[in-house]
């Protein structure tokens, strides 16, 4: 065993400092403060320039009693229901799991380690007021388990099963929120900035460096890092600055941070994901913000040979991301429009890189607009957790209570829930494709793409405009097909417009992410191709054949979605399921063969599909061949005929294939398919 370890840490010098560095963290974590202190500095001489002085920003759509809710500490995370974040709150639970508020939950700066709770408890008295509420950051407030903010962070298991999600308390503290509620140009816009200063003193004060569940994963350090420096910039906008010792400690969280993600990306083997692709792009953000600090210029010039260097790895050259999901597609391109934004556009331009990580740049967006289903939204193809780097202009709905049960399967609203319940469109991509455009273009549609051209000085970096087009291929249509058909059964059928037959219909694919889009007048079909060479499979699902269907702006056939991850992995595998997409089930009682550890799926699923045009039809063909022992081989066909389009397959419909619930999100479940299309739920909002 000792060998094997030698041979790991000689081929993987990365991992074994990795392990090093965790193991000092746990060593001398208790025994001294782990705050950064920098006793003779000031803020002034650590802050470099805020790039947003005396920048107008256009106002922003987030609705004002929105920006109320979250003053109000009122929160909506993965699926929770909007309710108030607070210290013994009640928690509805999840599915069968729910864990009980303890009774005696000592004061806050009596619950970090002994070490730092003298610097907690003088960030703490730096909230200057009296009635501000502690939020509860280690709280997962869906099914009601908490953390320690004791506990050093390395020892913290992330665990399946147990019906608590340790992605809740990672996703209100990425402080996403603050810059969301910052934008918002409201009549009481003082107390937005003084809720945003409470709020980011208590985080630093809650959570010390290296302590407790906030610090387990480096993206959502890097990626909270970011929104830190951000809603420093937004605070400080019009040139007022906050009291010196205010400015100090978040300047100095801003140093913890830096130092955690320069320790710990998460690396593996020499490849990474869109974790790594956040540490570096959350790493700009910290290094641009300390211009100062002496390890500011090292972590900008590591943050962008990472991202340089990574991006021509996890993007294929037609601009796709190796992930192969639709989701994590949008969030890693958002992650490096942000990141390279960061960056100052000289140091962009100087690495023989930049031009090909540009064009697949262009490439990723386009793909992007492509994608967008009639609501504007994105589908679910492949996992999604609803994951963003900033979120500044969301997309929203406003509904009461009782609406928002018929309108959710769960969660049940409960009376601690807050009346106004809001729903967001997560999977709209058009703050992605603003801030890309801008970036690239110089274009300014709202604050996000307005705050990206401050950031670049108004420095577009306009790539060539043919690269932009390259995502998605056009299919040409063959008469006679090579391959052996199958006996095929009717499955589905409905009545379509018959301007949907002929010329009238483009099919255009993606390879890189596997999908076929035909689209006529009112009719929007994206299939799921068998994926040639998938390099990364985490996030993929058994999924090959299915599709979502649109006719005349109605959704007709949904994509599932992914419900949950590590709180019921029984879930996440039966939303990965081939059952779940409408296919055959795996004939195998082996779930080894199907999953490994950490639900993800072990077959690659390859496969051929052609594309038919007669006189009087059109026929899409989807091959997937055999695999032994678990399936036979399995053709999917799509025939369009004047006003109709019929959906075919080798294998008999039967209870097995039914689809899952559909999930709107991460953590949220519709009852009916219509809840899937955004815009009804936008007929059913609430007047704010």
């Amino acid at each position: 065993m000792l060998l094997r370890h030698i041979k790991r840490a000689i081929a993987h010098p990365t991992d074994l400092l990795r392990v090093l560095m965790r193991e000092k963290h746990k060593r001398i974590g208790h025994l001294r403060c782990s705050y950064t202190v920098l006793p003779g500095r000031s803020a002034e001489t650590l802050l470099g320039e805020n790039p947003l002085q005396n920048v107008t920003l256009p106002e922003s759509t987030v609705p004002k009693a929105y920006t109320q809710a979250l003053i109000q500490h009122q929160f909506t995370i993965l699926g929770s229901g909007t309710q108030q974040q607070r210290y013994g709150m009640p928690c509805q639970g999840f599915e069968d799991f729910q864990y009980e508020s303890a009774a005696d939950i000592p004061s806050p700066e009596m619950q970090v380690n002994p070490s730092n709770r003298k610097r907690a408890a003088y960030v703490r008295q730096l909230i200057a007021d009296d009635t501000y509420e502690p939020i509860d950051w280690q709280l997962d407030f869906r099914s009601g388990y908490r953390w320690r903010a004791s506990q050093n962070a390395k020892t913290i298991p992330i665990v399946s099963g147990k019906g608590y999600d340790i992605k809740v308390p990672w996703e209100l503290a990425r402080l996403q929120h603050l810059p969301a509620m910052l934008l918002q140009d409201a009549p009481d816009k003082l107390k937005s900035r003084q809720e945003a200063v409470h709020q980011l003193l208590d985080f630093i004060a809650a959570n010390p460096p290296g302590f407790g569940v906030n610090w387990v994963s480096t993206m959502d350090v890097a990626i909270r890092a970011a929104n830190m420096v951000l809603s420093l910039w937004l605070i400080e906008k019009d040139g007022t600055l906050l009291p010196e010792p205010v400015r100090k400690v978040i300047a100095c969280s801003l140093v913890d941070h830096g130092k955690w993600v320069k320790a710990f990306p998460l690396l593996q083997k020499g490849r990474g994901n869109n974790h790594l692709l956040s540490d570096y792009a959350g790493m700009a953000f910290i290094a641009r913000a300390l211009h100062g600090y002496a390890a500011a210029p090292k972590w900008q010039q590591w943050a962008l040979e990472g991202l340089l260097t990574h991006c021509g790895y996890q993007f294929n050259a037609d601009g796709s991301n190796f992930e192969g999901s639709v989701n994590y597609h949008r969030l890693s391109t958002e992650i490096v429009v942000w990141g390279l934004a960061a960056l100052s556009p000289r140091m962009v331009h100087t690495d023989t890189r930049f031009t090909g990580l540009v064009s697949k740049l262009a490439r990723a967006s386009e793909i992007l607009r492509t994608l967008r289903r009639p609501d504007g939204c994105l589908p679910s193809f492949g996992e999604t957790d609803s994951g963003r780097f900033f979120n500044l202009n969301p997309r929203l709905v406003a509904l009461d209570r009782e609406t928002t049960s018929g309108v959710l399967l769960k969660p049940q609203m409960q009376d601690f829930m807050s009346d106004t319940q809001w729903l967001e469109a997560k999977n709209d991509p058009a703050e992605t494709l603003a801030v890309s455009e801008a970036l690239l273009f110089g274009y300014r549609q709202g604050p996000a793409a307005a705050i990206i051209a401050a950031l670049m000085q108004s420095e577009a970096l306009l790539p060539d405009q043919k690269a932009c087009y390259a995502g998605f291929e056009t299919v040409s249509p063959v008469e006679e097909s090579s391959a052996e058909p199958l006996p095929l059964y009717p499955q589905q059928e409905w009545k379509i417009s018959e301007d949907c037959t002929g010329t009238a219909l483009s099919c255009v694919k993606c390879s890189g992410l596997g999908l076929i889009l035909i689209r006529g007048r009112d009719l929007w079909l994206l299939v799921r191709l068998p994926m040639q060479s998938p390099e990364a499979m985490v996030h993929q699902e058994y999924d090959a054949l299915a599709f979502e269907l649109w006719a005349e702006g109605e959704l007709l056939v949904p994509e599932p979605g992914t419900y949950v991850y590590t709180p019921h992995p029984s879930l996440r595998k039966q939303y990965k399921s081939a059952a779940a997409h409408g296919l055959p089930p795996f004939d195998v009682s082996d779930d080894a063969a199907l999953w490994d550890k950490g639900g993800n799926i072990r077959r690659r699923q390859t496969g051929h599909f052609r594309w038919e045009q007669r006189a009087e039809e059109i026929r899409l063909y989807l091959d997937l061949p055999e695999a032994p022992g678990l399936t036979p081989p399995l053709q999917r066909c799509f025939r369009f005929t004047e006003g109709t389009l019929q959906v075919s397959g080798s294998w008999e419909t039967g209870a097995k294939t039914e689809a899952a619930t559909p999930a709107r999100a991460y953590g949220e479940l519709a009852k009916a398919t219509k809840w899937l299309d955004f815009r009804q739920l936008e007929k059913l909002s609430r007047a704010y």
